[in-house]
């Protein structure tokens, strides 16, 4: 089976965009605050937009990444270890001009991961193994139960 993942690395700077992003054009939020959260607290995370605005509580950096990338968990290769474990505290303002669609939202999150955490990402395709369940020549085999 062959699936498109994401590729992540977090080197000091790359020629271009990352994906997703156009190289012309990068938008970004208007203030943005992002601490890690040292509460050792095991309360669930909490990621929620109003208008455009981002607050996320207690979140790791893969679930903004697959928020901002529209990538599912098991897409994400590579990166250190605290890409899975390091919680953070984000919330986000969008200026008062900037026409709040969810693309310009998602565009803005990919600029605030570039910028705060030096992350870049590329898509690559590979090949991994799956297991496929088939019917065998004789037909489905239904086990009687024992009398």
């Amino acid at each position: 089976m062959i699936r498109e993942i994401v590729s992540v690395s977090f080197l000091a700077m790359t020629l271009g965009g990352a994906f997703g992003q156009p190289t012309t054009e990068r938008i970004a939020f208007e203030v943005t605050s992002v601490k890690s959260n040292t509460s050792g607290d095991d309360a669930p995370w909490r990621y929620g937009t109003s208008r455009g605005d981002i607050t996320a509580t207690n979140v790791t950096l893969q679930l903004l990444i697959v928020n901002a990338y529209d990538v599912r968990h098991d897409q994400i290769s590579g990166g250190p270890s605290w890409l899975y474990s390091e919680r953070y505290d984000v919330v986000t303002k969008q200026g008062q001009d900037v026409q709040r669609t969810l693309a310009k939202t998602k565009q803005m999150l990919q600029t605030l991961l570039a910028d705060r955490f030096e992350l870049r990402l590329r898509r690559e395709t590979k090949e991994l193994p799956v297991y496929a369940l088939v019917v065998g020549e004789n037909g489905p085999n239904s086990a009687k139960p024992a009398t």
